[in-house]
């Protein structure tokens, strides 16, 4: 099963990742994971770095060539969940995952600003918290791996605002082409994650 997750900013495109990933035992391909994963030696890092910095988006046609050659890994013949690709309908040419089913995350602007400014990521894992919702146990350290909790780079208000209205103007749009294909899922993650997965399965019907 190919499960593909589209949604705003800080809509929980990772959280709903992870727990469909554990649920259905297939692995969860993280677009901005394995993005800030590029090592500094990569023909591409300077670019990509930047881009992400800036709340912009990394050029499809260098993004999508290597997603292809990333999904070829042995992992995903089985399935994959993927988070953080199709950000505007010409993103298609490049890369197509051909999902059996899309989920539509959807959460107020509001809310999104809210999680984004309390979101701490640890610096081993990339284990992710909220400081409003899902705070660790002990302040700035991570639960499970004892490291640092940090703020990203690109977790601040003009970065925000610049993924909203790339959101608002290109990605939504993309939304339309798996309505007409009969595979969009619209689940609201204004909720907590247990409700929100709860909601998920018995529309997907798993």
């Amino acid at each position: 099963m190919r499960i593909l997750l589209i949604g705003p900013p800080a809509s929980g495109k990772g959280t709903v990742g992870r727990l469909l990933g554990k649920y259905l035992n297939i692995p969860v391909l993280s677009v901005g994971k394995f993005l800030r994963s590029i090592p500094k030696d990569h023909k591409h890092y300077e670019i990509i770095n930047d881009v992400m910095r800036k709340g912009d988006l990394v050029p499809n046609h260098i993004l999508g060539k290597m997603l292809t050659e990333e999904i070829q890994n042995s992992r995903y013949e089985n399935g994959v969940i993927i988070e953080g690709w199709l950000r505007q309908i010409s993103d298609l040419d490049y890369f197509d995952p051909k999902p059996d089913h899309v989920l539509l995350l959807s959460i107020s602007k509001e809310t999104s600003k809210e999680r984004t400014l309390n979101r701490r990521v640890c610096v081993a894992h990339g284990h992710t918290y909220n400081l409003v919702y899902n705070p660790p146990r002990n302040e700035g350290v991570c639960d499970i791996d004892g490291s640092a909790l940090v703020v990203r780079d690109d977790d601040n208000e003009e970065t925000l605002e610049r993924r909203w209205r790339i959101y608002e103007e290109k990605t939504i749009k993309t939304t339309e082409h798996y309505k007409k294909l009969g595979k969009l899922v619209d689940v609201s993650t204004e909720e907590t994650p247990d409700k929100i997965f709860k909601e998920i399965k018995k529309k997907l019907n798993i």
